[in-house]
């Protein structure tokens, strides 16, 4: 590539990502069209495409903030995190971070965790595809293998933990309703997220999936969750008996992958 070239492509990219002015004194005007204005026709378009990228991925966000506020938070995380990848698929992908971490935003905390579920939904959904373990596999484990198996998740599961009312705001937004009151759950609560049969699901989850959840991706056996479960009130007859049926709602879920053991 011609050096000069290569130079002032350089220097036009940091003017629309870094808003260096240096390229300036190498625009000629064109016309009515001063160097200034025709600059500044580049740096809207640049600004509006990443806009309208990320609207797209946080619909219910931009509800709750508005067009104008919106319009905002988008023009000072695009000043934060410019554009890096050659896909807009993962330009949103530090949303969540902005918000926690920069006033007025993370004064709202229900604002980071709408982002949180809204980007879920994409990494969900834009995950690879993978093998779908069946109740068959499950009926095809030996008994003396069961407290050595392992489950893989399908790589579509996404799961996070939050404490407003998040997913009735969320349900309201995307049904053209009427917002909820926003109110505080007072206890933690988490979401799973997947895609089955090419269509993102979401639901909640009880306290022992949760933990069932966790030691799944920490590779914990079947013997390792059960124990995990002797936390809860429960019978010790009842711990195998509860496992066994979360891991049976995950695979009818299309949630499993793999049932592994040796």
């Amino acid at each position: 590539m011609n050096p000069v070239l290569k130079d002032l492509q350089s220097a036009f990219k940091r003017h629309l990502m870094e808003r260096d002015p240096a390229i300036a004194d190498l625009i000629v005007g064109s016309g009515s069209l001063g160097a200034d204005v025709r600059l500044a026709i580049y740096g809207n378009a640049y600004y509006a495409r990443l806009i309208e990228s990320l609207e797209q991925d946080y619909e219910v966000l931009h509800v709750l903030l508005g067009d104008e506020d919106f319009t905002r938070l988008c023009t000072q995380y695009i000043d934060t995190y410019p554009s890096k990848f050659p896909s807009l698929r993962w330009f949103g992908h530090y949303m969540a971070e902005y918000l926690g971490k920069h006033l007025p935003y993370s004064d709202h905390p229900y604002l980071q965790e709408m982002a949180v579920f809204e980007w879920t939904f994409i990494e969900a959904f834009d995950a690879e595809n993978a093998a779908i373990a069946t109740e068959m596999d499950a009926a095809l484990v030996p008994a003396d293998k069961w407290p050595e198996l392992e489950i893989k998740l399908h790589p579509s599961v996404h799961w996070f933990g939050y404490e407003w009312n998040i997913l009735p705001l969320w349900k309201a937004a995307t049904n053209d309703e009427s917002f909820p009151d926003l109110a505080h759950l007072g206890n933690k609560e988490y979401c799973i997220v997947w895609r089955q049969d090419l269509t993102t699901q979401y639901r909640t989850m009880d306290a022992d999936e949760v933990v069932l959840l966790r030691g799944v991706q920490n590779n914990n056996n079947f013997a390792q969750l059960c124990e995990h479960l002797t936390e809860f009130d429960m019978e010790p007859g009842q711990v195998p008996m509860r496992a066994a049926t979360i891991l049976k709602t995950w695979i009818t879920q299309g949630m499993v992958s793999k049932l592994q053991f040796d």
